[in-house]
Formats: structure tokens, C-alpha cells, sequence
């Protein structure tokens, strides 16, 4: 059995359903169990900016053993790789365009709260509505971690 860790949230859950989908077309004999695992950004909102606070937890534990594969969202992840880790597969991401829900950017009134995590939407967004302000937010793609040397799938 291979144990697979994800956060708790729905769309870390989703992620790895998905993975674990594809996982289970390829390794059809293998039976793939899901952990979740709390992080520091799920326990405090005040760290949620801070770098590596959704993932250290996730990597301690692929070190440690407890798990064999971790599904994280690439938008969480340091720059700096981990010693150790590798990163195993990048499933092809869905459409990474940015939307608007309800209206136009431009279209917007004036110091209007704008959900974003990229420094693009940030200037954009203050470049078209006066006064605005970004609040943390942010598009996801999947990713796939494995512990060096005990990758034996590919998605």
C-alpha cells in the first residue's frame, strides 16, 4: 500500500483524488491510501503568507517515511528544493488564465477588493480600479512529490 499526503482543504482533496486516479490507472495492483496532514498555514491565518507554511509538514513527513507520495499545489511551494525530496511528476495544469467573477476588472468601482496571490494580478488590478486593495488568494496547478529513489510510477 502506498500512502499519499495531502492537506485537508477540498481542493487539496480533489487534487489527490485526482492523482490517486491517474496513479491507480498505471498501478492498477496497488492500492493507494490517502493521509492528510494538518500544516502550520492550516492551523494559523496569521502564517499564511509566510513561505513553506502550507508544505513543511508535508515534506517532514515523505522524510520521515509516513508517507510514500505528496500532492501539493505548486503555488505553496519554497523556491529552494528540499534535500531529499524529488520532485516526481507536474500533471498538466488546467487553464492558468486569470477570471473575473461577476464583471470586468475595469468595470469594478473604486477602491474595490481584489482576491489575488500573484504579483501580476496585484499590478493589474491596481493599475484599472483606483484605490483597490489585493487580498491573499491565488490559481492552483497540481504537483506530485516522491521521496528520492522510491518513485516507481509515472502519471
Amino acid at each position: 500500500m502506498a500512502h499519499v499526503g495531502t492537506r485537508g482543504s477540498r481542493l487539496a482533496r480533489a487534487q489527490t483524488a485526482w492523482v490517486i486516479e491517474r496513479l491507480r490507472a498505471v498501478a492498477p495492483d496497488r492500492r493507494w491510501l490517502e493521509v492528510l496532514i494538518s500544516t502550520a498555514g492550516d492551523q494559523s491565518s496569521s502564517l499564511a503568507l509566510g513561505t513553506g507554511v502550507f508544505v513543511k509538514e508535508i515534506e517532514q513527513a515523505l522524510l520521515e517515511g509516513a508517507i510514500d507520495v505528496a500532492v501539493h499545489s505548486l503555488k505553496d511551494l519554497p523556491t529552494d528544493p528540499t534535500p531529499g525530496l524529488t520532485i516526481a511528476a507536474v500533471p498538466v495544469r488546467a487553464d492558468p488564465r486569470d477570471c473575473i467573477v461577476g464583471g470586468r476588472l475595469q468595470e469594478l468601482p473604486d477602491g474595490a477588493r481584489v482576491g489575488t496571490g500573484s504579483p501580476r494580478g496585484r499590478r493589474n488590478s491596481a493599475a484599472s480600479v483606483p484605490a483597490s486593495t489585493s487580498s491573499p488568494s491565488g490559481a492552483t496547478c497540481r504537483r506530485g512529490w516522491t521521496r528520492s529513489g522510491r518513485a516507481s510510477w509515472r502519471p
